[in-house]
């Protein structure tokens, strides 16, 4: 049984039709092997197609403007082009725009998004399929999701969301504007670090950077912080920014994620409005700009200073195993040196 209206297209073995008192179809309900197909135009002439199957029963509501359509899982639905797939054991629920430019899916329970390698996972999300010329679904959850996958240098990343998420499957790229009460944990490659904030923006999965706020903890190969906001660069290094009276902080300690990071300090720590770190396996580099407070407790001798500048860097490990430290700053108000049996 085949039912076609307008750009819609649905089908199964069998099928129940319920007619209205004037003649008109109201609803109808196929079964064994159903499966909806939606064309989604742009008003530039794009189309793309979106195709629905699964278990069933399909209901098909014709009193909805545009595709009114009810498919019981287990249930996927993708784009013609098989980039994104979005499957539910409950139940897909579908809404064409009046327009014809977008369909709007709500995919709930035990919910999964796949795209290559990269998965998405929730009890219940909201797909819009747009029409346009790489494909894009705008994806929007509201409590716990996790995603995980390569970014572009094939480096893993898993991001856990409690609240709000909203992603945009934009061909092979995944963008997210926002994700609130997040964890990310990058364990692929040399930059491994693992952050937790309130709020996070702009991540781009492709080049692994974004910006967190509110209540942002940071553990890195050498260390752990906090601060207010942070930033993930394109090159890796990752910025903490606090403010006066609630600087940004990192302490050094050296084989959090990596046990084989051991440099010939015992701890250090750094206050600072702003914090760059770079840290890349078996080395780091630590920037600290603004109202600078460190402390340095190394194997044979301890440094505090106050400056407006500091720059504490672990270098790889030499012939003998050993991992030497250098620390340098800039416009230095006190600084204090501790050696054995003497301070300087």
């Amino acid at each position: 049984v085949v039912a076609v209206r307008g750009l819609e297209r649905y089908s199964g073995e069998n099928a129940e039709v319920d007619v209205a008192d004037d003649g008109t179809l109201r609803r109808i309900v196929l079964t064994d092997d159903p499966a909806a197909r939606v064309l989604v135009r742009s008003q530039e002439g794009t189309e793309v197609p979106v195709e629905a199957t699964g278990a069933g029963p399909l209901v098909v509501d014709l009193d909805t403007v545009g595709a009114g359509f009810r498919l019981d899982g287990p249930a996927r639905i993708e784009s013609e082009d098989g980039r994104l797939v979005i499957t539910a054991e409950g139940s897909l629920a579908g809404t064409r725009a009046a327009d014809g430019t977008q369909l709007t899916v709500a995919a709930r329970r035990a919910v999964r998004a796949e795209q290559g390698e990269r998965r998405l996972s929730t009890e219940a999300l909201d797909a819009v399929f747009l029409a346009d010329d790489v494909g894009t679904v705008r994806i929007v959850s509201n409590g716990p999701t996790r995603m995980s996958g390569p970014d572009d240098n094939g480096r893993l990343t898993t991001v856990d969301v409690a609240g709000e998420l909203e992603l945009f499957a934009r061909g092979e790229q995944w963008e997210i504007p926002i994700a609130r009460g997040v964890r990310v944990d990058a364990v692929g490659g040399d930059q491994r670090f693992r952050a937790t904030a309130g709020l996070l923006r702009d991540l781009d999965w492709g080049d692994r950077t974004f910006r967190a706020e509110g209540g942002v903890s940071w553990v890195g190969v050498f260390g752990e912080g906090d601060a207010r906001t942070a930033r993930l660069l394109p090159d890796g290094s990752a910025v903490l920014t606090g403010e006066s009276g609630a600087p940004a902080r990192f302490y050094v300690r050296p084989g959090l994620l990596a046990a084989d990071a051991a440099p010939d300090i015992e701890s250090a720590s750094f206050a600072a409005l702003e914090i760059e770190l770079r840290e890349t396996g078996d080395a780091a580099r630590i920037d600290a700009r603004g109202e600078v407070i460190a402390s340095v407790d190394g194997i044979l001798e301890d440094y505090d200073l106050d400056s407006d500048g500091a720059i504490f860097e672990v270098f790889p490990p030499d012939a003998t195993g050993r991992q030497p430290f250098a620390l340098s700053a800039q416009v230095v108000r006190r600084v204090r040196l501790i050696a054995p049996e003497e301070v300087t």
